[in-house]
């Protein structure tokens, strides 16, 4: 068989379901979520229900100023936000993390901010951070071979897939017809 994956001593000590809830203090700030979905994304599949649980917890950790740790918004929280929610391609709370995460990039020097003032660590995750989301993007982006002068994403591609086997099988009918 194949080795573990490398989170497969992490995983194999997570608490039951239960035990991932708002009563205890096990993964819930947005840092230690926004961390362990990270790590868990490429495996989505094998670990759904603590994914699932993971995000509805993460998602408790944001307010309108970013997500929170201790109870305070801050960019470090939010960019562990956002780089969970690009490695698990969930692009409508990827956009709003990125929203989030630019209140806190300085006016003056472009820098990221922590309680309000220029801080090395805020700024090396928040960059980590738009490094996954941008990887994000790019994944999202496909070329379409009949008009490779206009990308689309991943979701706009299905669709326009799906109309042209649909007008291709129509046509193909008619000409039979």
């Amino acid at each position: 068989p194949p080795p573990p994956p490398p989170l497969f001593f992490l995983i194999t000590r997570l608490p039951p379901r239960a035990t991932l809830l708002p009563s205890t203090s096990l993964f819930l700030s947005a840092d230690d979520l926004g961390a362990v979905l990270t790590a868990l994304a490429p495996y989505a599949d094998d670990y759904k229900t603590y994914i699932d649980d993971a995000v509805e917890l993460l998602e408790k950790n944001v307010s309108d100023a970013g997500y929170t740790s201790w109870g305070s918004a801050n960019a470090d929280s939010t960019a562990m936000a956002l780089m969970a929610y690009s490695a698990l391609d969930d692009q409508e709370k990827a956009d709003k993390a990125y929203d989030l995460l630019c209140k806190f990039e300085s006016k003056t020097t472009g820098v990221f901010t922590y309680d309000g003032e220029e801080n090395a660590l805020a700024t090396k995750d928040a960059l980590t951070a738009l490094g996954y989301y941008t990887d994000h993007l790019i994944g999202r982006i496909v070329i379409d071979p009949d008009d490779p002068t206009e990308p689309t994403t991943k979701k706009n591609a299905e669709k326009t897939t799906a109309n042209k086997s649909t007008k291709e099988t129509t046509q193909i009918g008619r000409a039979h017809v």
